[in-house]
């Protein structure tokens, strides 16, 4: 590692040269392992704030995180794929939004997540980050899965299947309120 002062920060260049200076390294290997052919320029920068102890991680230029497709609907059995890519070379992870596991049938390899065979439990938001850097530096990829129904059913917004009789019921049969829309309004009469 390299150490250099900016003001009160002190910048370790990561993958260069291994330098400790009495200072207290910060933990940079997930960082290291991924920049081990690049730059000075491009080289992400674990960053230790003299004044206040604390250290975070910089980079030289901008970081964006990109995800493809940002949007995927799919018929359930369809596989599902999405590439995350940064401007940087940083180490990235996936997890779901709502920090649920993956689905078990999901593979995550270099910068990607498949789905080989998707079901409707697979729907839902999808996050890509750089490791470590979990809610500064993410974007979210959105599942939605549908299922092919029978003849007397309905297909619901969320692709659940609800059967045709339940359409305009006044109930929630489908869980995102798509069997009880553009319905026509039920006027009561009262005869005496």
């Amino acid at each position: 590692m390299t150490w250099m002062l900016f003001s009160s920060y002190f910048v370790c260049y990561v993958g260069v040269l291994s330098v400790s200076l009495g200072l207290r390294v910060v933990s940079s290997d997930y960082v290291n392992v991924a920049l081990k052919k690049q730059t000075h320029q491009e080289n992400p920068a674990v960053v230790w704030d003299a004044r206040t102890g604390n250290e975070k991680l910089g980079f030289a230029k901008p970081l964006t995180i990109t995800v493809s497709p940002k949007n995927l609907r799919l018929k359930e059995g369809e596989p599902a794929v999405f590439r995350c890519t940064s401007s940087v070379p940083v180490p990235l992870r996936w997890s779901t939004s709502s920090n649920k596991s993956l689905p078990v049938q999901a593979s995550v390899g270099d910068n990607y997540l498949a789905i080989p065979e998707t079901r409707i439990s697979d729907s839902g938001s999808y996050k890509c980050f750089v490791v470590g850097e979990e809610s500064r530096f993410f974007t979210v990829a959105r599942l939605d899965i549908w299922s092919e129904c029978e003849a007397d059913q309905m297909t619901c917004s969320n692709g659940k299947c609800v059967p045709i009789s339940y359409i305009c019921d006044g109930d929630n049969d489908c869980r995102d309120m798509s069997d009880e829309q553009n319905c026509l309004p039920i006027f009561a009469f009262n005869f005496i």
